[in-house]
């Protein structure tokens, strides 16, 4: 290639890139500048009016609006329209003089084209974000951004400096929210990694919560794949042993590519749960879409001799007669097995839940029945301590029969935590995650 040439292409390269800097501009004057200032809902008109004169002072003219808190509540907000010559580096002033004024709860300046909130850039470590990565937060490389930064988070974490790790995801999954992997190990450290170092069962029920929630948050932009479905149901099922909304959130996951256990999967929930009619449908539908399969034919055959006909009679309101007929079909099962009997967790859960039933009756001896449930629940829990069914259980009932609450042990909780850790769980925990499914 002759120098000529060579001029005229790195001439052309040049002039590419000074080109290409134009739709950049572009997008930073679409920039919309508006400046907003959220109060506590508490906030009096004081407290307003004292904003507004700061604002005044900073040469903006607020306006009034509302706005929704953090807890739903409606909060007084003032906004101004920022001079776009103010969107570089003394942007931060407003932030200074308005951030931490009397009842002020948050400072949200402008929004930049891609929607992503000025004010998050202020959360990250410069540490770690470096210069292209905050460059790339109002330009147009999110995507490489994410990448380096997500390879920092790696390495936080395997240098037990895991405390970086959610803020860094934040920012990972803010600069590129389809970045499914950001969403999924982040969901898995929080609600696995991080949750069994914590100094009580408290600790860890909030770190498992916080794990679910940044999982559900990847999920407007991520709704067409499995993998966020997946980790949520996963986590319910195996950490929480919250049954129901495991399959809520693994039916979802199934419509749309996913690996073939899935299905079992949902079998295995309902089969713990127990809901014996649901589980042996989703066998089925497992061996209906994947063919010959020795998990759930075994599955099946077990579930059929040992539950279903005491759960036909439980779904007919006829609890006394599947109580009887439970034990009948395990006193079978065990005899099949030369007296020695197979594991009893799917049979303590069927036989407590009847229980629960019958308690509810009219005209029943409600405590009578409900502290059978309680002694079935704690038998599975002390024989099993990865029953965390079990234990959230016990300490549901406890919670409401307070004369039981003693004979709860310190520690014991429904969070995997051994229980040296000295702390017993707020009962109140376990019942709220025990609501329903959303929808």
């Amino acid at each position: 290639m002759s120098r000529r040439t060579s001029l005229i292409i790195a001439g052309c390269v040049v002039l590419f890139g000074i080109l290409a800097q134009y739709p950049l501009q572009e997008r930073i004057s679409r920039y919309r500048n508006t400046l907003r200032v959220t109060m506590y809902a508490d906030a009096e008109d004081q407290h307003i009016t004292a904003i507004e004169d700061k604002m005044r002072e900073l040469g903006l003219e607020p306006g009034r609006t509302t706005a929704t808190d953090k807890q739903g509540h409606a909060a007084p907000q003032l906004y101004a329209q920022v001079p776009r010559s103010e969107w570089g580096g003394t942007y931060g002033k407003y932030l200074l003089a308005l951030h931490g004024a009397q009842r002020v709860d948050h400072v949200s300046p402008g929004l930049n084209e891609q929607g992503i909130p000025l004010d998050q850039v202020q959360t990250l470590n410069i540490q770690d974000v470096g210069i292209i990565v905050m460059a790339a937060l109002i330009g147009g490389f999110r995507k490489s951004a994410a990448n380096v930064l997500w390879l920092q988070n790696e390495e936080n974490w395997h240098s037990d400096r895991g405390y970086r790790t959610v803020p860094l995801a934040r920012a990972v999954t803010l600069l590129d929210p389809y970045f499914t992997e950001a969403w999924v190990l982040t969901c898995w450290h929080l609600a696995y990694n991080m949750s069994v170092e914590a100094s009580s069962p408290d600790e860890a029920a909030e770190l498992i919560g916080t794990g679910l929630k940044f999982a559900q948050d990847g999920l407007p932009w991520n709704s067409t794949r499995f993998e966020l479905y997946q980790e949520i149901g996963w986590t319910y099922y195996d950490k929480l042993q919250n049954y129901e909304m495991a399959a809520h959130y693994l039916k979802q996951a199934i419509a749309h590519p996913h690996p073939t256990y899935l299905e079992r999967l949902i079998a295995h929930a309902y089969e713990r749960i127990p809901d014996i009619g649901q589980a042996l449908t989703w066998y089925n539908i497992s061996l209906e879409k994947y063919g010959k399969d020795n998990v759930a034919l075994g599955a099946i055959t077990t579930i059929t001799e040992r539950y279903l006909n005491a759960w036909k009679l439980y779904e007919q309101g006829k609890y006394t007669e599947a109580l009887v007929q439970l034990d009948e079909d395990w006193a079978k099962a065990v005899a099949k097995l030369g007296g020695n009997e197979p594991t009893k967790t799917i049979y303590w859960h069927f036989k407590a839940r009847i229980y629960e039933q019958l308690a509810e009756q009219p005209g029943a001896d409600r405590d009578t029945l409900y502290r059978q449930a309680f002694d079935i629940w704690f038998e599975a829990a002390q024989n099993n301590a990865t029953d965390r069914l079990a234990r959230r259980r016990v300490l549901i009932l406890a919670d409401n029969f307070p004369a039981w609450r003693d004979e709860v042990p310190p520690g014991f909780n429904d969070v995997g935590l051994p229980e040296s850790a000295g702390q017993q769980l707020a009962p109140e925990h376990g019942s709220g995650r025990g609501t329903a499914p959303e929808g």
